[in-house]
């Protein structure tokens, strides 16, 4: 029990400093830190998916190990699965038929990430309530 809460903590506190030094990062071409056009989006999608992760990290805190644990299957999966589609979209498109670029598609997929968080961590309690 103590190995899973000290997991969880650990998990939202990585993915706090994640979302945090994603707010201080900069991508511009004049600032500090410049980086090639093809991963001009890579830190927001990094920042925004480190983000729910903390959101949901925090929930998870105060519920039971048994949900944590399979919430964090499926993170991992997503999370692998995310940052694949990050990688293989374009940086830009200016074609009208498939109009996705890095950043729709990291807003796309962290949207399913926090509605399938949330229905996971829903259904788990309710799923265990039942049990007790």
């Amino acid at each position: 029990m103590k190995n899973i809460t000290t997991s969880k903590i650990i998990l939202s506190v990585c993915s706090f400093l994640i979302f945090v030094g994603g707010l201080s990062y900069s991508c511009a071409p004049d600032g500090i830190f410049s980086c090639h056009s093809y991963f001009k989006n890579i830190p927001f999608s990094v920042w925004i998916i480190s983000c729910l992760v903390f959101l949901i990290s925090l929930i998870l805190l105060f519920l039971r190990s048994e949900i944590f644990k399979s919430w964090i299957k499926f993170s991992t999966l997503f999370v692998l699965v995310y940052a694949i589609l990050i990688y293989l979209a374009p940086s830009q498109t200016s074609d009208f038929i498939t109009p996705f670029d890095k950043k729709l598609t990291a807003w796309v997929l962290s949207f399913l990430f926090a509605i399938i968080s949330l229905i996971l961590i829903i259904y788990k309690s309710i799923k265990l309530r039942g049990k007790s």
